[in-house]
């Protein structure tokens, strides 16, 4: 009995002391490096409609969250073949690039599902300078390695995959 004390004990201080053993917080979960995937068109019913072609039909990108509560975002049409770059070639990458980076913060609210995940996104640079200083505040989901952001506003989502570390 005494054994068995013991163990539950123990158990129980694991779990107290390290909450990352068994499941994350929304703000831990986030942080790391993201791929984008893909970018859809949605309803407000979080109906997929089809793909969003923002910026074309191929759309690379990365999405960064760190522990400090800083992210970085570079989103963009896939790279043309490499050239001299021309003035327009240089504004048509240009109008195909989108990237911001700021402050995050991360939210718990009652969706339709449950809780669902609110990020809050503070930009305080941007290739758009009307963004500069704009909150953002947009819902994601992390299922498994996946990432996703649900732009209400703009019908749309995008779906990231977790970087893995290089070895």
């Amino acid at each position: 009995m005494k054994r068995y004390f013991v163990c539950f004990l123990t158990i129980g201080l694991l779990l107290a002391i390290c909450p990352p053993c068994y499941g994350q917080s929304s703000k831990m979960a986030i942080v790391g490096t993201w791929k984008l995937i893909c970018i859809e068109r949605v309803d407000w019913k979080d109906n997929v409609l089809g793909p969003y072609e923002w910026l074309g039909k191929k759309q690379i990108g990365l999405r960064i969250y760190d522990t400090s509560g800083y992210y970085a975002v570079q989103d963009m049409r896939d790279p043309p073949a490499a050239s001299a770059g021309s003035l327009e070639e240089m504004a048509d990458a240009f109008r195909a690039y989108h990237a911001h980076f700021g402050t995050y913060e991360i939210k718990e609210m009652e969706g339709k599902q449950g809780k669902e995940g609110v990020v809050l996104h503070h930009s305080q640079g941007s290739l758009m300078p009307g963004k500069v200083g704009m909150y953002y505040h947009w819902t994601f989901k992390i299922s498994g390695n996946r990432l996703m952001i649900t732009v209400r506003q703009d019908a749309m989502r995008l779906t990231y995959e977790r970087v893995e570390k290089k070895k």
